[in-house]
């Protein structure tokens, strides 16, 4: 069978005659990797051209073989043109027998495809971080000691852009005194600027036909030292979305967990019967964009895999072009998001996202918290001890707070901008209900027979948590301006009023805390709670595992805490 061939590039994907002995034999042997994967206990690899996979799942081959126990592999891997599932599938077929079972796996875990930072977790020991982004516009974002690169992508000659200055300027950013690169190309203009970026450079033979292929050492740099992992017991205040989210994860990275609420799991906003799960559109591509399209990717492939335990309802939302300001914002993310057509898609009406629906909170945070111990407590008693951190009569290595309404008035986050805001949604059941989520400023979410939810109002002037029959109308009236065809539609059955917590910026705050050793926060999630509160439990867990950094950094800095102390000092 011929090698897939990009018609974009006219360029293979791997070598006609053998792609995995190929992919063994440049980036494998090149990298010098069976030895130093033997002798390690944390090795990062960097992957230019992550195209069908294969030299992700060879490594991964090799890793299982070799590994050590206890010890970790990351990779980081870009790609600008995502192939589809079945086009991986199709591509590695000729491979099947060898790559049993970890092309399964790799399938059951890739990404919507979305522009954006996609952590996969492989196994408990392999994580891929799957770019998928012009490597010119995600390598300025990349800081983390990078172990070997695989220089792969399509010819230089055929894709130029990739093989530019912003690769070799990060290769030597992100260098140590033992990092290494392989490349089946053997181009004189790859060779000089890796010499110019300080890697001594040595061809070789290349595979099968192929004349010549590099490998290439950095020469200088200082040795990789990673900090031991030393958190063991976490105290998570909230049990919440953001809190049961947090506590999940570390509890699967094996650390030992207990969380902490006044009331009951999800007794604030996280206790709405039903909640969508929605990006925050912008017309632009940002830091803060970068954020919910990994969130939502992440959430999707969770809420997936646990559907019956969530009550998940996938049926895609429409985003209406309620004005012209909307329209322009929506259409702007339609254009600039790099969102594959099958996961976003413009109509006359609005934006719409097939893959998005919407879960009950309160079973999800039930679901989350299952295997956590959980105990009463007031959420303010929490103290610095010699050894770690007291919260009521128990020690623990950190803290995370990961409440909503009730960190407003903390005092380890009385520095942070942050405030309640009240949110009413109804009940009711609906004749003819529409198809899919309907998103217009409030929403209408379908998701059991007749059954709808509709919200919210936004109201950070109150902090009243009874419901009220004006916001109820409110909300009818709402929706009957961006329906009017289902006016009168909606008989009302209840209604629910909580507090969420917001910050001065509208985005979430997760991080460390400033001044505090083992001190973190996860908060201010406001109305995306649902997508921002997992994906920030996974950034919180990589730092207390001492993992790799799986967003990029402008928008680890977005998120920080610190983001606010930079504002003071200008």
């Amino acid at each position: 069978m011929p090698a897939p061939r990009s018609s974009r590039f006219d360029d293979v994907y791997f070598s006609d005659s053998d792609g995995l002995a190929e992919s063994s034999y440049v980036f494998l042997e090149g990298n010098k990797l069976e030895s130093r994967l033997a002798a390690t206990s944390r090795f990062v690899i960097a992957e230019t051209g992550f195209g069908t996979g294969l030299n992700i799942l060879n490594l991964w081959r090799l890793w299982d073989r070799v590994k050590k126990p206890h010890a970790q592999l990351f990779i980081y891997s870009f790609e600008k043109y995502p192939l589809s599932k079945a086009e991986i599938a199709t591509a590695l077929e000729p491979f099947a027998p060898q790559l049993d079972p970890y092309l399964n796996h790799l399938l059951d875990h890739y990404p919507l495809r979305v522009g954006g930072w996609h952590r996969l977790c492989l196994a408990k020991d392999v994580t891929l971080i799957l770019v998928f982004d012009d490597i010119n516009h995600a390598l300025p974002q990349l800081h983390t000691k990078i172990d070997a690169w695989f220089l792969d992508g399509f010819t230089p000659s055929k894709n130029p852009d990739m093989w530019s200055d912003v690769l070799f300027a990060a290769m030597k950013r992100n260098a140590t005194s033992t990092t290494t690169a392989a490349s089946f190309t053997a181009a004189g203009d790859v060779r000089r600027r890796l010499s110019l970026s300080g890697f001594h450079v040595q061809k070789q033979k290349g595979y099968g036909q192929k004349r010549e292929m590099i490998m290439a050492h950095y020469q200088g740099g200082e040795d990789k030292i990673c900090a031991p992992h030393s958190v063991e017991k976490v105290a998570v205040i909230g049990a919440g979305l953001a809190g049961a989210c947090v506590a999940y994860d570390l509890h699967q990275r094996n650390i030992a967990v207990t969380l902490f609420e006044k009331n009951h799991i999800a007794s604030g906003a996280s206790g709405n019967m039903r909640g969508l799960f929605n990006p925050r559109f912008s017309q632009q591509r940002h830091a803060q964009s970068e954020f919910y399209a990994s969130a939502f990717a992440q959430a999707y492939h969770f809420f997936e895999t646990h559907a019956d335990k969530i009550d998940y309802v996938q049926i895609g939302s429409l985003h209406l072009f309620t004005d012209a300001e909307k329209e322009k914002r929506l259409r702007g993310a339609h254009e600039n998001w790099d969102w594959h057509p099958d996961h976003m898609q413009t109509t006359d009406h609005g934006l719409f996202l097939p893959q998005a629906g919407s879960i009950s909170p309160k079973a999800l945070c039930a679901h989350l918290a299952r295997d956590i111990p959980l105990l009463v407590y007031d959420v303010l008693d929490v103290a610095k001890t010699e050894s770690g951190w007291r919260v009521g009569d128990h020690s623990f290595d950190a803290v995370i707070f990961a409440g909503g309404a009730e960190m407003v008035a903390h005092p380890f986050l009385s520095s942070l901008p942050i405030h309640t805001v009240r949110g009413q949604i109804i009940t009711g059941k609906m004749e003819d209900p529409t198809p899919y989520n309907i998103c217009y400023g409030g929403y209408c979410a379908p998701y059991a027979q007749d059954e709808v939810v509709l919200g919210s109002t936004f109201q950070p002037w109150l902090t009243d948590t009874s419901s009220r029959e004006e916001d109820t109308q409110l909300i009818l009236k709402n929706f009957y301006d961006a329906v009017p065809d289902k006016k009168d539609s909606i008989t009302v059955t209840g209604a629910r009023a909580a507090l969420r917590c917001a910050s001065k910026d509208r985005f979430p705050i997760i991080g460390a805390l400033q001044g505090y050793e083992h001190l973190y926060v996860s908060t201010a999630h406001g109305s995306h709670g649902i997508l921002s509160a997992g994906l920030g439990a996974r950034l919180l867990a990589d730092h207390l595992t001492n993992s790799v950094h799986s967003l990029p950094t402008a928008t680890l800095n977005a998120l920080s805490p610190a983001r606010f102390l930079a504002v003071k000092k200008t």
